[in-house]
């Protein structure tokens, strides 16, 4: 479509057992054997990959208030995570329904203690 012309698609991945970015075209031809999905239910392994994602963000100029974390369809440590990486950032984190109306919900999350003023 005309709206998606102009977006540039990358892929993280674990590729030898390092975080790499890769360009969309290298995948027209099939996924090469050395490259492994992400374990969705070890926490370490999902906070580290997206920790390293956005500090690689942050190194091309990107700020924080650019940066959305969608948790939608994933799994229950994924979503904990998706919120996690964002206390206390400008980072976003966001939902979409699934089902009609389909509403976006935006999440600005907070850490604090019960003992901090205010909350």
């Amino acid at each position: 479509s005309k709206l998606l012309k102009n977006i540039e698609l990358k892929y993280f991945i674990k590729e030898n057992n390092y975080y790499v970015e890769k360009n969309w075209e290298m995948f027209k031809t099939g996924v090469p054997p050395n490259i492994k999905g992400l374990n969705f239910e070890d926490f370490d392994e999902l906070s580290f990959s997206i920790l390293k994602l956005c500090k690689m963000l942050s190194k091309r100029g990107i700020s924080e208030r650019e940066i959305i974390i969608d948790f939608t369809g994933g799994l229950k440590v994924t979503s904990v995570i998706a919120a996690a990486i964002t206390f206390n950032k400008e980072i976003k984190a966001q939902y979409v329904q699934t089902y009609n109306p389909w509403d976006v919900k935006g999440y600005d999350f907070v850490y604090a203690s019960s003992e901090t003023p205010g909350f």
